[in-house]
């Protein structure tokens, strides 16, 4: 057996290579817990400044602190998230978390570390509680991948795994400013790349140019887009723009890069500022003449200047309202990175934007391009996935796929996974472990000669045993059926059931009915086996169309908006056998009651037509007290005669048709009245957004709103 010093000599000439290299790389300290420590703490001395350890362990805390060594809990991650460190340590002998790996290693610079201590690696076990031991397997030979890496163990001595880069060379960016204003000058001078350059200048474009409204700014993490908002919003305010900009972004922690270099900014140009703080976060910062301050997305209403942060986690939806309440909107975001907004919320957003003026940050700030670590990261957690095209083919066949076949074939994982990541809104690293590792979990494909069509990502559910907790306190992993309790009979958790967590199918051959055919195929497997329901949750309502035609009913809308993507989650469900027959149509009346009471309240913002497509889908009479006072009945009869206006009669309008749609199995309206009826009566909304639902003018809207009501009242 070697000795620990001489093991620690092998990874201190590991790491003065991987330096001279201009390169990072990743470091693997396996075996007992002692020597893993006695180890580490050899190599402490070697590695430079700043450092950060996550772990959950005192014993490890106490010696990292000895050492001077920041350390936090993984928890507390993001917290941390836009910080630079020379390398992170990362305490994984008890757990495994990809989304941690990917997102601390976006904080290591050039030359630095991603340190992991773990068991020895045959009994390490990385992946989902309970799991197959899957991802283990994946993760294990992914390693063998990285272009810079040291596997130790530590109980033996050995090196398991050596892997040197290749030399990277540093190209130094110097901005050449000539021929413009002093401000411009000093503000250009801050930024690192070129990328940061041009979108200072996009941004001063975007501000004179009248016919201008929105400058989007996307790339993948690490690229300085959060810096170069902040030096063009330092900018804007050096030119007196506005005297309040608004700006908002998932937390307040993910605005800490932008307000360091708005900071910077402003110092530069000599302009006095004070920070406002909360809970050690600058939200704020206010000086003579202007005011920036941080809204949470959904408290955030638009002004003369907004400015978004990661914009696709702000979700698609929230940012097309803002825009639409704002002179002027300056974004960005990320298109491939850990945090899991990935291209499909970007492009999305992109699309749904008033003509905007898109830049793409390319090169990356912390570390050169073509870093071997973060080259691993994006190839081993798929962080980085372009559309798949293939031809239309002649047939497809209806298949299972295991998590051991994923695993031994890489490039069916990559199209599995990448299709599923491609038409999600949100995916993380932890995604690919729960869907490689856990046992619950399963993967169905349409294949053909051609290529993968479609994908099904499945969940099982039920029964549930402790019924009371499950309402109470909700249950991990069992999402339909918690939908479910709250609406019907609590006999509902003795059900079983499939969830589709992601259904895909490659965008060149989308709406040409691949997707419903794979749902019929999954129903049919679901019958054969006896489950009693099939069931989904999503959040982008644009779909909904694509789930009511196939005969699921919605028993879900939930009271607020989705984090991400600034819209409303909705839970489906398919019923297929009697008993379950019951127990949704039971749900669906208490549903529909709370849905049409809610709209003026909780739902307001729900858009009028989606509301009319769950409408349209349950039709199930309800029973209900809504009674008019004598008074409201001769208003109504005296508006529907002609002889008053609507809006004279509006209380009785309002809860006549509120009692009308809840007893009525089925709405004799057409679709656009129906949009009309639900944005003008129940929800309250102006005419205006009236007219902006049924893409007409507000005369029209008017006349489409009386129509619905004579129709409906008559």
């Amino acid at each position: 057996m070697r000795t620990t010093g001489s093991i620690a000599d092998e990874i201190k000439q590991f790491i003065d290579y991987v330096r001279s290299c201009n390169a990072r790389g990743l470091i693997v300290l396996s075996g007992d817990t002692e020597q893993v420590i006695h180890v580490l703490s050899t190599l402490l001395g070697h590695l430079a400044r700043p450092i950060l350890a996550f772990t959950d362990s005192r014993d490890l805390r106490k010696v990292l602190a000895v050492h001077d060594i920041e350390v936090a809990r993984f928890h507390e991650l993001t917290s941390y998230l836009g910080r630079e460190y020379s390398s992170v340590i990362m305490d994984f002998r008890y757990f495994f978390r990809p989304n941690a790996v990917s997102a601390a290693s976006e904080m290591i610079r050039c030359g630095g570390f991603s340190i992991w201590l773990t068991k020895s690696l045959s009994l390490w076990s990385p992946g989902v509680e309970g799991g197959r031991g899957t991802f283990r397997r994946y993760l294990l030979e992914s390693l063998k991948l990285c272009r810079s890496i040291l596997v130790v163990d530590v109980d033996s001595g050995e090196v398991v795994l050596r892997n040197l880069p290749s030399k990277l060379s540093r190209r130094q960016f110097t901005p050449e400013i000539t021929n413009v204003d002093e401000r411009l000058r000093k503000v250009l001078s801050l930024c690192a790349t070129e990328d940061q350059y041009e979108f200072v200048l996009h941004s001063l474009r975007l501000l004179s140019d009248l016919t201008l409204k929105v400058l989007v700014g996307k790339g993948d993490r690490g690229r300085g887009k959060s810096a170069a908002l902040g030096l063009a919003t330092a900018l804007a305010i050096a030119h007196n723009y506005t005297d309040e900009i608004l700006v908002t972004a998932p937390s307040p922690r993910s605005i800490t890069t932008f307000m360091k270099f708005l900071c910077l900014g402003l110092e530069k140009l000599g302009i006095d500022y004070k920070t406002i703080t909360e809970k050690g976060s600058v939200v704020g910062i206010r000086g003579r003449g202007f005011e920036v301050r941080y809204v949470v997305p959904w408290l955030a209403t638009g002004a003369r200047l907004t400015v978004i942060d990661e914009a696709a986690a702000v979700g698609a939806a929230r940012v097309r309202r803002l825009c639409a309440k704002s002179r002027k909107v300056m974004m960005v975001t990320t298109v491939h990175g850990y945090e899991g907004s990935g291209r499909v919320a970007s492009e999305l957003l992109i699309k749904q934007l008033p003509s905007p003026l898109v830049y793409e940050f390319k090169v990356p700030i912390r570390y050169l391009s073509n870093d071997p670590l973060e080259e691993w990261l994006y190839q081993v957690f798929f962080l980085r996935v372009d559309p798949i095209e293939i031809p239309k083919p002649e047939n497809v066949e209806y298949s299972s796929v295991d998590q051991e076949q994923l695993v031994k074939d890489r490039d069916l994982l990559r199209k599995v996974y990448g299709l599923l990541a491609l038409a999600h809104y949100r995916n993380e690293p932890d995604d690919l472990m729960t869907m490689l590792d856990a046992p619950h979990h399963h993967i169905r494909i349409l294949n053909s000669d051609r290529g993968v069509v479609a994908v099904a990502q499945i969940a099982e559910e039920g029964p549930i045993r402790d019924v009371e907790r499950a309402i109470t306190r909700g249950l991990r992993g069992v999402l339909v059926l918690d939908k479910l309790l709250r609406y019907g009979p609590k006999e509902a958790a003795k059900t079983r059931g499939w969830r589709i967590v992601r259904i895909a199918v490659v965008p060149n051959l989308q709406r040409r009915g691949y997707g419903s055919k794979l749902l019929n195929f999954l129903e049919e497997e679901a019958r054969s086996i006896n489950l009693d329901w099939i069931g989904a949750i999503f959040s982008r309502n644009d779909i909904i169309d694509f789930w009511l035609k196939n005969g699921y009913l919605p028993i879900y809308v939930s009271p607020r908006f989705n984090k991400v993507t600034g819209e409303k989650n909705i839970a489906v469900i398919k019923p297929l056998s009697t008993r379950m027959r019951h127990y949704v149509e039971e749900a669906l009346r208490e549903f529909k009651v709370r849905l049409l009471t809610c709209l003026m309240s909780v739902y307001r913002d729900l858009s009028a037509e989606v509301v009319a497509s769950v409408l349209k889908s349950i039709r199930v009479p309800v029973s209900v007290r809504i009674e008019l006072t004598r008074n409201q009945e001769k208003r109504l009869e005296m508006y529907l005669s002609r002889r008053i206006l609507l809006e004279s009669a509006m209380d009785a309008i309002y809860l006549a048709t509120l009692r009308k749609l809840c007893e009525s199995p089925s709405v004799d309206l057409s679709f656009s009245e129906l949009v009309a009826l639900i944005a003008y009566v129940l929800q309250g909304k102006p005419l205006d957004d009236v007219a902006a639902a049924l893409r007409t003018d507000i005369e029209t809207a008017k006349a489409t709103v009386d129509k619905a009501v004579r129709k409906l009242l008559s």
